[in-house]
């Protein structure tokens, strides 16, 4: 038998050679420029602290909406089932009116110690004549006299603007001398007063008149829609 041992490990030799040779560098074609530059070490880099506050949590949804700057929406007035208002609201603020020095003015009163500045209710009632949803105040008052009975005048007030100093929309009386108790009576848009008066030829004590008339709001104003007179409770000085 041929020993192959020096064969054997020559031809180990040759292969271990050809793997190193394989095994070096390739892209290298410059002399070796020494050992080289040791890896840089590796830092821990710690996480951001977490934001404090009720944002924190939100996440960007881009800009707002800008707010809105129109008017605001009127409040709807009070509706039945069937569609109509409910009727006028009651105007606040009369209560705190002194209707006597209001009436005063209104009516261009004599101004006596006794009165006060003041003129002597006769009656007042509460209604819509305007439309406008707000109740009217309809006042009646005479001027005070301590000898004979004064003329009676009705005064509309405008329902919004309860005041010392109200809106006065009509003032009924100033061309007819009305006496003694006032009948008011309103329905819609019309007021409608009756009340004895004088004549031109009555004395003070006894009027022979009974004047029925009504007025009508327009729009802007009040217009007369009714004038009639009757014979009074007195004929001749003498009062039935």
């Amino acid at each position: 038998m041929r020993h192959r041992g020096p064969t054997v490990l020559a031809a180990a030799i040759v292969l271990i050679g050809a793997v190193a040779a394989c095994a070096g560098p390739t892209s290298s074609t410059g002399p070796d420029s020494g050992p080289a530059a040791p890896a840089a070490p590796i830092v821990a880099v710690p996480a951001p602290p977490a934001a404090s506050g009720p944002a924190a949590s939100a996440s960007p949804t881009g800009p707002a909406s800008p707010a809105h700057t129109g008017p605001a929406s009127p409040a709807s007035s009070p509706r039945t089932a069937g569609g109509g208002t409910t009727g006028p609201r009651a105007s606040v603020g009369w209560d705190d009116v002194d209707l006597g020095k209001v009436m005063f003015k209104v009516m261009n009163c004599p101004d006596q110690p006794e009165a006060h500045g003041r003129a002597e209710s006769r009656g007042h009632k509460m209604a819509d004549l305007t439309g406008d949803g707000v109740a009217d105040l309809i006042q009646a008052a005479s001027c005070f006299t301590t000898t004979a009975a004064n003329a009676n005048n009705i005064a509309v007030f405008d329902g919004r603007h309860p005041s010392a100093t109200p809106k006065t929309l009509l003032v009924i009386g100033r061309d007819a001398y009305l006496q003694g108790d006032v009948q008011i009576t309103t329905s819609g848009r019309t007021v409608t007063v009756v009340s004895n008066a004088l004549s031109k030829k009555a004395a003070r004590c006894c009027p022979d008149l009974k004047i029925t008339q009504a007025y009508t709001w327009t729009g802007d104003h009040f217009t007369r829609t009714k004038y009639k007179e009757e014979p009074g409770p007195c004929t001749q000085d003498v009062c039935a």
